[in-house]
């Protein structure tokens, strides 16, 4: 019990990104794909992967097409920084298909790296 509990606080001092999902009616891109992809490159830089979570350091909405879903359906989330992949575009900026993780990971980083 004691480790789970130290466990729970050691992963809440990392910053923790959340990726919210569409809900994959129309995809373009494979969703899951990108997705794991985002979580072990930044798993495997110290960073906490969570999904479909508003308490997070930096949100990534991943949605399949270019009606952005995943960011239109959404709550508002205030000053929190947002990276929105939606069909084959970051932040509005049109990327191939398999560059997508790596070109969302580096502006999540860039976001951090600013704190």
């Amino acid at each position: 019990m004691k480790q789970r509990l130290d466990d729970q606080a050691q992963s809440r001092d990392k910053k923790r990104i959340s990726i919210r999902f569409c809900g994959g009616c129309n995809p373009q891109i494979d969703r899951g794909v990108i997705a794991g992809q985002l979580r072990a490159s930044l798993t495997g830089r110290g960073y906490e992967v969570v999904f479909n979570q508003y308490d997070a350091d930096v949100i990534i909405y991943l949605s399949g097409c270019t009606a952005d879903c995943a960011n239109r359906y959404s709550q508002d989330i205030g000053n929190t920084p947002c990276i929105i992949i939606n069909g084959n575009n970051v932040n509005s900026t049109v990327v191939k298909d398999c560059e997508l993780a790596a070109y969302a990971a580096d502006k999540v980083l860039n976001y951090l790296s600013d704190d």
